[in-house]
């Protein structure tokens, strides 16, 4: 019985192991998991990571999830994250998500347009992390796309929550200086 115990093991991938570690009860098990994937860990365990993170109510293991998340110094990692924030299924965490995002300093120019949305779509707490992720861009972007942001940002004017007003300035003024 070992020896086939121990073939199953074998034949399990590393990201396997992983993730059974991050559903396991014990909280040791999933710190162990956590400081492996810190070490070892490719970008092909991120889908696993924000899933666990989707459905982590332990709030003890959800800061160690956001602390691994942010730490994230991988560029492909900008692209995943983005799509969980725009899928609607992952809505719950998306506040969380874009925390994540400005925490992880990690190139998100491509996403200021999306990023606009947010801020005027949502409610002011997720638009100020929006805002923060925006902040945080050092890359410059597109003139065209600062210009049509800046128009977009002026167009809201008069249907945006009155508390988000004074971020739209500095949103405005930060676009400005790309055009």
């Amino acid at each position: 019985m070992d020896n086939k115990n121990t073939k199953n093991k074998q034949k399990k991938s590393q990201e396997q192991i992983w993730k059974e570690k991050l559903q396991s009860g014990d909280i040791e098990t999933f710190k162990e998991a956590i400081k492996e994937i810190r070490e070892f860990g490719n970008i092909k365990i991120l889908p696993t990571l924000i899933e666990n993170f989707s459905q982590q109510t332990d709030i003890t293991k959800k800061k160690e999830l956001t602390s691994l998340l942010s730490d994230i110094k991988h560029q492909e990692a900008a692209q995943i994250l983005f799509q969980y924030i725009l899928d609607k299924n992952y809505s719950h965490i998306k506040k969380d998500l874009l925390s994540i995002l400005w925490q992880s300093r990690l190139d998100y120019s491509q996403f200021v347009p999306q990023l606009i949305e947010i801020f005027i779509n949502e409610p002011l707490d997720m638009a100020f992390e929006a805002f923060t992720v925006i902040e945080y861009i050092e890359k410059p972007i597109d003139k065209n796309i600062a210009q049509q942001n800046i128009d977009k940002l002026k167009n809201s004017l008069r249907t945006i929550d009155e508390k988000k007003k004074f971020l739209l300035v500095d949103l405005v003024n930060k676009l400005k200086k790309w055009t």
